[in-house]
């Protein structure tokens, strides 16, 4: 008996869908629509044919990008600046300085620099020392070695010097 239902059941469900779906208006939209963008479809396509075929790696001239007209239109997608790019463009926009009388513009890296200097001139020690390790860091801290390996005199700075020597030794041995 349940299997009569259910096979009842089953051919009236699959009855009611259909006659529901025939009659509503979109299923008659549906059903029409295929054959008519179809025969639209098979109309330009032969026009297309005439001068050009189509295959493959050749799509219908419809389908291709007009002349002039980019095939992006809206372009590649800029991407979002990382931490890197954003601390580089914040501490390289410039800022407007007064040094004495006169105004110029220099970037917000150098104005920091710029204070931490004249902060290290009046006394501050933790500036001079975070001026220094910036120095050091640049390479601007001349050391030991490089001094006691300063290049020989030109002959005319030797010549010079020839002149001043008697000079130096005869203030300095008067002062003994």
């Amino acid at each position: 008996m349940t299997g009569r239902k259910n096979a009842a059941s089953s051919k009236q469900s699959q009855q009611g869908r259909s006659g529901a779906n025939s009659n509503h208006p979109s299923a008659l939209r549906q059903s029409e629509s295929p054959g008519r963008v179809a025969d639209d479809r098979t109309a330009r396509e032969a026009v297309d044919s005439e001068f050009y075929e189509v295959g493959f790696g050749k799509p219908p001239s419809r389908t291709q990008f007009k002349k002039g007209r980019s095939g992006n239109p809206k372009g590649r997608p800029k991407q979002s600046p990382n931490f890197r790019t954003m601390v580089k463009g914040v501490l390289t926009s410039p800022i407007p300085v007064r040094q004495g009388d006169k105004q110029r513009n220099v970037t917000k890296l150098e104005a920091i620099i710029l204070q931490t200097s004249i902060k290290a001139l009046k006394g501050d020690n933790a500036a001079a020392q975070t001026l220094l390790k910036l120095a050091a860091q640049a390479d601007l801290l001349n050391s030991a070695e490089e001094v006691a390996e300063s290049p020989e005199l030109t002959a005319a700075e030797q010549a010079i010097f020839d002149e001043v020597k008697p000079w130096i030794r005869s203030r300095f041995a008067n002062s003994e």
